[in-house]
């Protein structure tokens, strides 16, 4: 799969794009600069699976997910069972403070027919719309991976 940007350096489509690590290496990390964020970042990851979160998705955007050269951080949005959300939720806390170029934020999802479901999509749905529009309102697109316990 190829990832074009738009004329903003946006990512197009104007949706999620899912990638892989490999996919974002290729295509995000192009200077010294973005690489020092990217280390951060994948220390960011092993800290969050430290924790037991083996398997989540996440949501990159910001600057990082554009062709901006030198962005100031890592934006995230991390999906996390709300079993492991609320047994960590102060190491996850932490982990926000600990890596100061990673702007991270975690979502609780709850399976489909708990009590909480909705809240959950409401959650999700709150954030697809904060992300895929830009400060000026242009439309641009996320990125989405999914960490599993057998990435590095």
């Amino acid at each position: 799969m190829s990832i074009t940007f738009d004329p903003n350096g946006h990512l197009v489509s104007y949706d999620i794009v899912s990638i892989d690590t490999y996919q974002l290496e290729e295509y995000f990390i192009f200077n010294e600069h973005r690489l020092n964020i990217y280390r951060s970042f994948k220390k960011f990851i092993h800290s969050v699976k430290a924790l037991g979160l083996s398997e989540f998705d996440i949501w990159i955007d910001g600057s990082f997910a554009t062709l901006k050269t030198r962005p100031n951080d890592i934006d995230v949005v991390c999906f996390v069972n709300h079993y492991t959300y609320d047994s960590h939720y102060k190491a996850l806390g932490s982990l926000r403070i600990a890596f100061p170029q990673v702007d991270a934020y975690f979502v609780k999802l709850y399976p489909l027919g708990h009590l909480n479901y909705n809240f959950s999509k409401f959650n999700e749905l709150d954030w697809y719309h904060l992300l895929t529009k830009d400060r000026k309102r242009r439309s641009k697109g996320i990125l989405k991976m999914k960490i599993s316990k057998d990435d590095k």
